[in-house]
C-alpha cells in the first residue's frame, strides 16, 4: 500500500466530527509536512479508460460518477498461454471455479439452473465493485502517492481474466469502478451509495480508499449495505465484527498485531526488564482501545516497567501540531524505547523533533499503519531511526533482501502484461496499489466460487472462514477461521539502516501469536 494511503487510513478511525477539516486544509497540512516527497504527477483522472464510459460527477463527489465496465465478449476471449486462471491456485491465491464452471445460458454443464440469487447476480453475470484512489486534492498539494495511473484498465483486466477462464461461480464479471477520495467524508458516503443502491453490486474490492467509519458501516453493517467486502486497511477483531462477516482483510488485525509484537521484541531482549516504554499513536476510537487495553498489557506483561503514552488527539491539526510535545514528553518521563502506532506522518515529525532535541531513543514498528513499509519511513531522521527494528507480515523488502517473494504476484503481474499493461513486480512500489487490488480480487471470487452455483452473500459470509489456507501476495500465508476474518499468520524481523533509508528482512518467519 502506497505512503498516502497511511495517512488515510488514520484518517477513517477518526468520528466524523473530528474528520470535519475540509480536504483542502488536509491536503495543505500534509503538503507542508512532506516537502522532501516527490510531487504531483497528472489527476489520475486523466489516465485513458479504454471500454469505459465516465460521466460528470454528482455535488460532493470527485468528479467521477461510478462507471460500469460490461466486458461482453470476456467470456469467449481465452487465448492459450494466458494468466492462471482462479481454479489454478497460484501459491494459495486461486479456488474452484464452483460447480459446473462453464457459462452454457444460465445453466451449469449438469443442466443445473443458475438463477438471480441475490443482489449483482444474474443468471450469466455477477457484479463485483473496485475502488480506487483518487488523490488529485493531495497531488494538488504537492504530495504524490507515487501509484500508477492504469488502475482502470488493471480492474477491466482482472474481470476478463476471471470471465475467461471459467466465470466465477460460472458467470460473466461485471466490473464496476469507482474513484474515491479517501481524504474526502462525503466522497466515500457516495462511494456507498453509489455501489450499494445505484449499481447493486455482490460484493466490493478496495486497497484503501474507504476509510471513513461510517462510509465503512454503510456498506458492510448488516442493518446497512450488508456488503461483501475484501480491503487492506484492517483495525481490531472488535471493530471488525461489527460488519457481520463482511469485512475481511489479509492484514491483520491490530490487536493481533500488538501481542505479536510484544513477544517477539521481549524474545529478543529488545527492551530490559523494567524498561520504560513509549507508545506513539493517537487517541481515536478504533485504535485507542487496542493501545490501552492490548498493546500495553502485552509489553506488560513481557517485563515492560511502565507504559508511557504519547497519544495525539484524533483531528489532523494535532497530526501536525503536537508530536513535538509528544518527543518532550517522552523525553522528560525517561522513554527509553518507543513502539510507533501512529501514521507516518507524526513518525516522521517525532523523529525529526527528538533528534532536535538531543533524544535519541531506540524505535520498534509493524504492520499498524504499514510503518514497516519503506514508502511510509523514507522520510523518518535517519539518524534518529537508524536501528529500527519492525515485526511485519508484509513481504514489500523480501525481494531486495535477497529472499524469495511471497507467491501470487506472478498471477497479477501476468494478468497485467497480457492486457497490454506493465508488468508488476514485487518491491515495486509504484505498483502496490493494483499488487493489492490483486490480491483481494482473488480472494473474493475464491469464496464465491466456493459458495454454490447460486451464490448469495449469505453463503460467501459462510465460506470465507472455511476456506483452505491460502497465500497472500502482498502479507503471506494467511487461513482464516470463524472469529478471525484477517490473515497475516506469520512474521519476520525488519531492520531500518540509514545508509539506504529502508529495511532489510534480517530473520526466517514464524508463526504470529494471534
Amino acid at each position: 500500500m502506497s505512503a498516502g494511503a497511511q495517512v488515510r487510513r488514520w484518517y477513517r478511525s477518526a468520528s466524523v466530527a473530528e474528520r470535519a477539516t475540509t480536504g483542502a486544509v488536509i491536503a495543505a497540512a500534509v503538503g507542508l509536512l512532506l516537502t522532501s516527497i516527490a510531487l504531483t504527477p497528472p489527476d489520475r483522472r486523466s489516465a485513458g479508460v479504454t471500454s469505459t464510459a465516465v460521466a460528470a460527477g454528482r455535488t460532493g463527489e470527485t468528479g467521477l460518477t461510478p462507471a460500469e465496465v460490461a466486458s461482453g465478449a470476456a467470456a469467449a476471449a481465452g487465448t492459450s498461454g494466458s494468466a492462471q486462471s482462479p481454479a489454478a491456485g497460484g501459491g494459495g491465491a486461486g479456488g474452484s471455479a464452483g460447480p459446473g464452471s462453464t457459462v452454457v445460458g444460465g445453466r451449469t454443464a449438469g443442466g443445473v439452473v443458475r438463477t438471480s440469487s441475490d443482489r449483482g447476480v444474474a443468471p450469466t453475470k455477477i457484479k463485483i465493485g473496485f475502488l480506487l484512489q483518487n488523490t488529485a486534492g493531495l497531488n494538488g498539494a504537492g504530495f504524490s502517492t507515487g501509484q500508477r495511473t492504469d488502475g482502470p484498465q488493471y480492474v477491466d483486466a482482472l474481470a476478463k481474466w476471471a470471465s475467461k477462464n471459467g466465470g466465477v461461480a460460472g458467470r460473466e464479471v461485471v466490473p464496476v469502478f469507482r474513484y474515491t477520495d479517501p481524504t474526502s467524508v462525503e466522497d466515500q458516503a457516495a462511494a456507498c451509495r453509489a455501489m450499494v443502491d445505484d449499481n447493486k453490486v455482490f460484493g466490493l474490492v478496495d486497497v484503501a480508499s474507504i476509510l471513513d467509519t461510517a462510509a465503512l458501516d454503510c456498506l458492510v453493517r448488516p442493518d446497512g449495505g450488508n456488503t461483501p467486502f475484501v480491503h487492506s486497511a484492517m483495525w481490531s477483531t472488535e471493530w471488525q465484527k461489527r460488519s457481520g462477516g463482511n469485512e475481511v482483510s489479509y492484514q491483520a488485525a491490530v490487536d493481533r498485531i500488538s501481542i505479536t509484537w510484544a513477544r517477539d521484541l521481549a524474545a529478543m531482549k529488545w527492551f530490559p526488564p523494567g524498561a520504560t516504554i513509549g507508545i506513539l499513536g493517537d487517541k481515536c476510537p478504533a485504535t485507542e482501545p487496542v493501545v490501552m487495553n492490548v498493546l500495553a498489557p502485552a509489553l506488560k506483561a513481557k517485563g515492560a516497567g511502565r507504559v508511557v503514552f504519547g497519544l495525539h488527539d484524533c483531528d489532523i491539526q494535532s497530526v501536525v501540531s503536537q508530536p513535538a510535545n509528544i518527543a518532550t514528553q517522552f523525553r522528560l518521563s525517561g522513554v527509553t524505547h518507543v513502539l510507533v502506532t501512529s501514521n507516518f506522518v507524526t513518525g516522521q515529525l517525532f523523529t525529526n523533533a527528538a533528534a532536535s532535541q538531543g533524544y535519541h531513543p531506540k524505535y520498534s514498528t509493524s504492520d499498524w499503519f504499514l510503518n514497516t513499509s519503506n514508502v511510509t519511513t523514507a522520510n523518518f531522521d535517519p539518524t534518529e531511526f537508524d536501528g529500527a527494528i519492525g515485526i511485519a507480515s508484509q513481504g514489500t523488502v523480501l525481494k531486495a533482501s535477497g529472499k524469495k517473494p511471497y507467491d501470487g504476484w506472478q498471477v497479477c503481474s501476468q494478468i497485467a502484461t497480457e492486457a497490454g499493461l506493465p508488468s508488476i513486480n514485487p518491491g515495486d512500489a509504484a505498483s502496490e496499489e493494483l499488487l493489492d487490488l490483486c490480491d483481494n480480487f482473488r480472494l473474493m471470487i475464491d469464496a464465491i466460487n466456493l459458495a454454490g452455483v447460486n451464490p448469495t452473500r449469505a453463503s460467501w459470509r459462510a465460506v470465507i472462514p472455511t476456506l483452505p489456507a491460502r497465500v497472500s501476495a502482498q502479507f503471506g500465508p494467511s487461513k482464516f477461521a470463524p472469529g478471525k476474518l484477517s490473515g497475516s499468520d506469520f512474521v519476520h524481523t525488519l531492520l531500518w539502516q540509514a545508509s539506504c533509508r529502508c529495511y532489510h528482512s534480517v530473520s526466517d518467519f514464524r508463526p504470529a501469536a494471534a
